[in-house]
């Protein structure tokens, strides 16, 4: 599933990416992974247990990037990996296999991401814009 790179469709698009809930390698608009990331945002100031669990997811991440082998690091511990699984689920990014983004994405939409137990990757450089 590709989304729709026009900015103005972008809350459309999340809303629709939230309903279909899609499988496979999902590749993400720069204008909807900005309302990914307010969505995400909203959802930690109603949901006093996202912050702490994307916290740990992200503390996860970086223990992994940082070289820890996977088979000896424990996870987020169970209470926020299913608080990170509801938010994938209301993003509907629960069933991607991967979620492909501009190589030239924003950090913290990475980070977030991926903190969340997505598989973020590099898709092909975006063609210039005249």
């Amino acid at each position: 599933m590709t989304t729709d790179t026009d900015p103005r469709s972008a809350t459309a698009s999340a809303d629709r990416l939230a309903a279909a809930r899609p499988a496979g390698r999902l590749t993400l608009a720069p204008a909807l992974l900005e309302v990914l990331y307010a969505r995400i945002g909203a959802a930690g100031d109603t949901d006093p247990a996202l912050p702490g669990a994307i916290a740990a997811g992200d503390e996860v991440v970086r223990a992994l990037d940082a070289g820890c082998p996977p088979q000896f690091h424990p996870g987020v511990p169970l209470e926020h990996a299913t608080v990170l699984e509801e938010t994938r689920r209301r993003l509907g990014l629960d069933r991607a296999e991967a979620v492909v983004v501009d190589p030239a994405t924003d950090e913290r939409f990475v980070r977030v991401l991926r903190a969340l137990g997505c598989t973020v990757v590099p898709g092909p450089e975006a063609s210039p814009r005249g």
